[in-house]
């Protein structure tokens, strides 16, 4: 149990990588909303693929 995440603190991480990426904090500047959206959603696809793939 020690070494799980509690759901709230992904919540508050994707929160802040949101907030991040549109505020202008992450190298590249500020970027549109809708932008940073799907930026994370092909990552998120990407990881679970990766993922996917390893566990075979």
């Amino acid at each position: 149990m020690g070494n799980q995440v509690h759901p709230y603190s992904k919540i508050v991480a994707v929160a802040d990588t949101f907030y991040a990426m549109v505020g202008g904090k992450e190298r590249g500047g500020k970027k549109i909303p809708f932008t940073v959206l799907e930026e994370m959603r092909k990552k998120l696809l990407e990881n679970r693929i990766l993922s996917i793939s390893q566990s075979l």
